[in-house]
């Protein structure tokens, strides 16, 4: 973290903040909750190096409203190449959605992609009987470039994640524990030809390397959650058990009913 300030600074000479961010702080909030399994075959494909593999997650940002937004998508990496689907909805339905998984009803389809989005969601989700994993957070400050706005770079800092949220916890902030506390993720993102040669300089100079960096998997081990699987499948049906039945409940009940 201690580098942030000359990075940010070298950045803002070719690059424009995202119009996305807030004004006051110059960053915005990034809230997920990942589906898995309860033997977290997502994680152990990404662990086994699988190629072509994908995650399912609610997103929203920021801090909750009356009409906050949040989205269902679907992340699909194949080797280098990462492509996303995502559909919009209201976050005060989350619990009527997938309770039926009426997604005409509930999805707003802003686009032609956007319901085709959500039942994809709901296919792989009751195919694989996916549950609420993890709730991960972190607040990101994104830059485009001056000039190719094909060029992306964002830098996330403050990952923190709680195990086994219920999915009205979007917004919450409780029992959450940090992750790669004093560091930050810097993600340069492209969608066609290379990176260009400032840039290069840029990750030279400062000794930037490639990695693979996972914040689902960095959260998971945070919590030691694959290392204790079988703990974790029996903690985790537990608490669905005992947790109040809510719409959203239900829900989890049907998709573990019909597979």
């Amino acid at each position: 973290n201690a580098v942030l300030p000359a990075l940010r600074e070298q950045l803002e000479v070719f690059m424009v903040k995202d119009r996305y961010v807030q004004k006051d702080t110059g960053q915005y909030t990034i809230r997920s909750i990942y589906m898995d399994t309860y033997a977290l075959d997502y994680y152990r494909e990404k662990e086994s190096g699988i190629q072509h593999r994908k995650k399912l997650r609610i997103r929203a940002y920021n801090e909750c409203c009356a009409d906050a937004r949040a989205f269902l998508e679907i992340k699909r990496k194949d080797n280098m190449s990462i492509a996303k689907t995502r559909a919009p909805f209201c976050f005060a339905d989350v619990a009527a959605l997938f309770a039926s998984g009426d997604v005409e009803r509930y999805i707003d389809a802003v686009n032609s992609q956007a319901l085709p989005a959500a039942r994809a969601f709901f296919f792989h989700m009751y195919r694989y009987a996916l549950k609420p994993i993890a709730l991960i957070c972190y607040e990101r400050e994104a830059f485009f470039a001056r000039a190719d706005s094909s060029l992306r770079i964002t830098l996330d800092k403050n990952l923190r994640s709680a195990p086994f949220p219920a999915l009205d916890e979007l917004y919450s902030e409780k029992s959450m524990l940090p992750a790669l506390a004093g560091y930050f993720i810097l993600e340069v993102k492209f969608y066609k030809g290379s990176i260009p040669g400032w840039l290069k300089s840029f990750l030279e100079r400062h000794q930037l390397e490639r990695m693979a960096l996972s914040k689902y998997a960095i959260s998971l081990e945070s919590h030691r959650m694959p290392q204790s699987a079988r703990t974790f499948s029996t903690l985790a049906q537990s608490q669905v058990i005992h947790r109040k039945r809510s719409g959203v409940e239900r829900s989890m009940a049907y998709s573990r009913a019909t597979g």
